[in-house]
């Protein structure tokens, strides 16, 4: 995970599990402040390639460094409703 706090990989584990289960068609994650980084942290390393996430949001989060908005940038632009829509 590189960098990633304990709290954004556990979100991000969580995320897994859940998009792992077979009982979920579709899975969506948002937060506010710190719960929007875990939300879309997770999505982000976790979901980026997955059909059942659908959508992520944040809520007045805080925002993250240009260096790991480079490293993810792929994965980013996946997650981007507008992309998954248009392709």
């Amino acid at each position: 995970y590189g960098t990633l706090t304990d709290q954004e990989k556990y979100a991000a584990e969580y995320l897994k599990m859940i998009l792992d289960d077979e009982n979920f068609t579709s899975v969506a994650s948002s937060g506010h402040s710190l719960g929007g980084d875990l939300a879309l942290t997770a999505a982000v390393i976790r979901a980026y390639d997955d059909e059942k996430y659908v959508q992520g949001a944040s809520f007045d989060g805080p925002g993250h460094p240009k260096k790991c908005m480079k490293v993810y940038a792929d994965r980013i632009e996946a997650i981007q409703p507008a992309q998954r829509d248009s392709q």
